[in-house]
């Protein structure tokens, strides 16, 4: 089960093939609308491979015809000055070293990895285990040719503050690193081990999934979150179930004003039975997939 989805396609802090997306016209939103108001939900990917937008000329038309844009977090190209602080807060624990939580084998395991990518183990010592997750993450999709400064989330951000358009934020780093500091350690480790031990086939079917997506598929996604929701619920509870109600809360205060409003947030809060179109529906709402 592919865990390295997290930080591509449900959490800022954490691509899809180049030539697929650009073969495909449009790729798919969803709306939901009422007689005051309109709102675009798209989903986006956090790391991308390559520099050709050439596929992303509905989500550039989106933010220009819309009058607000509602992100993950408002400023993801700036982090504040307080980021090294909530790393300290919520993604260290000197008192309880990794050499104190992993077995033999999984220390052995990210030494190797790290060693790959010329990074020394005693960096990483201090880290909670959720933390050297999801750096081991970035290190493993960067090396695989994804670059978080191609982010989806990046792009639609600067196209809009370039039009002028405010810019809003459902959550903040701190409420993201939260989620999975509140994580049991247990799951914390599931994740580590996940990256350290199978991160190649995680890659080929988060490329396969995206690859579908760029098509309008969305089922190998699908796959991937019911196995999430099936092996780890409480992880899958935490990324997913819980934040797509609050979008879903957000997005419904959105349609209490007036206007065209464009929601951009991560590919996987938009997949399956938990995402935020169908809690949506499920409060009455008729949702448009296009």
């Amino acid at each position: 089960m592919s865990r390295l989805i997290v930080p591509l396609c449900l959490l800022v802090i954490a691509s899809f093939p180049t030539q697929a997306w650009a073969e495909r016209a449009d790729p798919p939103i969803w709306i939901v609308r009422n007689a005051d108001s309109v709102v675009y939900m798209a989903g986006t990917v956090h790391m991308m491979r390559g520099e050709d937008n050439t596929g992303l000329a509905l989500y550039s038309e989106l933010v220009a015809k819309s009058d607000a844009v509602w992100l993950e977090i408002a400023d993801i190209s700036n982090p504040p000055p307080s980021m090294f602080a909530l790393i300290a807060q919520y993604g260290l624990s000197p008192e309880r070293p990794l050499t104190d939580v992993l077995e033999d084998a999984d220390l052995e395991a990210l030494a190797a990895l790290l060693a790959e990518h010329g990074v020394p183990l005693e960096s990483y010592l201090d880290a909670r285990p959720w933390f050297a997750y999801l750096q081991v993450t970035g290190l493993v999709l960067g090396a695989a040719g994804f670059d978080p400064a191609q982010g989806l989330d990046i792009y639609i951000e600067e196209l809009a503050r370039s039009h002028a358009i405010p810019v809003h934020g459902f959550e903040s780093f701190e409420g993201q690193f939260q989620v999975f500091a509140d994580m049991d350690e247990a799951t914390q480790v599931g994740l580590l081990r996940e990256v350290l031990f199978e991160a190649d086939r995680s890659i080929e079917e988060l490329i396969v999934s995206l690859d579908a997506w760029t098509t309008g598929d969305l089922a190998p996604l699908e796959a991937i979150l019911e196995e999430m929701r099936r092996s780890s619920p409480e992880f899958y509870d935490a990324l997913l179930v819980e934040r797509n109600r609050e979008f879903a809360d957000g997005i419904e205060a959105i349609l209490q004003g007036e206007g065209r409003v464009m929601v951009a947030v991560g590919l996987a809060h938009f997949a399956g039975p938990d995402s935020i179109p169908a809690i949506l529906e499920d409060r009455g709402y008729s949702v448009e997939y296009r």
